[in-house]
């Protein structure tokens, strides 16, 4: 059972047991430093064992270093280091409140913080046998979801929008078009579209290959399908390509506006801020994805190959991502009928 603790906040709702698979003693660093090196220690040793992919590392790395930079300003770190729960769990009561007052994060990203600092120190639980605080807690609410997709009538809005949208050149419309069609039309990550190479487009058999997806030790392989209108549309920015001024070589199929170097995160993150202003409506990567998956199930596509072109490894995971509209439940309901003769008068 939980010790009694006298000073925690309201706000703080502690979980009614906390189990530990190991001996447990107090989190306790003599310095920040030293707290920081020890837990990079412990997350690369993870990830050696269980091939965690890069995207988790980094996330937890800056998470990481968020909370840290937080303990360091407010003057919080002797306390949280000192080994005392109640003044660790009275840090992290602080810290959320921060987020949210300070740096006005949403309420889903503070519970996202919240959770990939928890999974650090959870590996100093681990392997060193400290207790982790984060979990003697129930973790911050997430706020009301945001919507996770499109339906098919937004879908085509953005896509008309993104085409008629008068960009600076005829380029960067293409190169816009073809990042959100290989999202919305393949279901690509936001990684799988920027590490895709100009030989992993094959047009003429309409398929390209996504040598690094998502998941442990680099991921899985797997060949995504390009229905006709990706076709049209990747194979207008492979011409806008050839014709732009530097000519683009590079082996890296999405490039940079006015550079022959390849497109990053911070040129997705742009084009997706611009792109919830056009629509009227927030997008973002992600939530393509999820459409996609939508539009597989509307297109009558079995779940078995629904799963594969996703590239997940269960039929529970694809569920999480296909979505059902409510005017659907009454189409589908139509067509249920038996064979039977009913009164006419009915």
């Amino acid at each position: 059972m939980l010790p009694a603790f006298s000073r925690l906040p309201a706000s703080l709702q502690l979980r009614p047991m906390y189990r530990a698979a190991v001996p447990m003693r107090p989190l306790q660093f003599q310095t920040l430093g030293q707290f920081v090196d020890v837990a990079h220690r412990a997350i690369r040793e993870d990830a050696a064992g269980r091939g965690l992919s890069a995207l988790t590392l980094r996330w937890w790395e800056q998470s990481l270093h968020l909370f840290t930079r937080f303990l360091s300003e407010a003057q919080l770190a002797d306390r949280f280091l000192s080994g005392d729960v109640e003044q660790q769990l009275l840090a992290i009561d602080t810290w959320v409140r921060w987020l949210r007052t300070e740096r006005r994060v949403s309420h889903t990203t503070v519970r996202t913080y919240f959770g990939a600092v928890a999974a650090v120190i959870q590996r100093l639980e681990t392997g060193y046998g400290m207790v982790n605080p984060f979990a003697l807690v129930l973790p911050p609410r997430a706020g009301r979801p945001r919507p996770r997709v499109l339906e098919r009538a937004q879908a085509e809005t953005l896509i008309t929008a993104v085409t008629h949208f008068r960009w600076r050149s005829p380029l960067l419309r293409a190169r816009n078009l073809a990042i959100v069609g290989l999202m919305l039309y393949a279901g690509l990550r936001r990684g799988e579209v920027l590490a895709l190479g100009t030989g992993d487009l094959n047009l003429e058999k309409g398929c390209v290959v996504i040598r690094r997806g998502k998941g442990k030790n680099g991921g899985k392989p797997r060949t995504a399908y390009l229905p006709p209108q990706l076709r049209t549309i990747l194979a207008l920015y492979l011409r806008e390509r050839d014709r732009a001024v530097p000519r683009r070589t590079h082996p890296q199929l999405i490039t940079l506006q006015n550079d022959d170097r390849p497109a990053s995160a911070v040129t997705i993150a742009r084009l997706f801020r611009r792109l919830s202003l056009i629509a009227g409506c927030r997008v973002s990567p992600h939530m393509l994805r999820h459409t996609y998956a939508t539009l597989l199930r509307q297109a009558g596509v079995a779940d078995r190959v629904s799963m594969d072109l996703m590239g997940h490894q269960s039929l529970s995971m694809l569920t999480r991502y296909s979505h059902v509209f409510e005017p659907e439940y009454e189409q589908e309901t139509r067509k249920l009928q038996l064979d039977v003769d009913l009164p006419v008068d009915i």
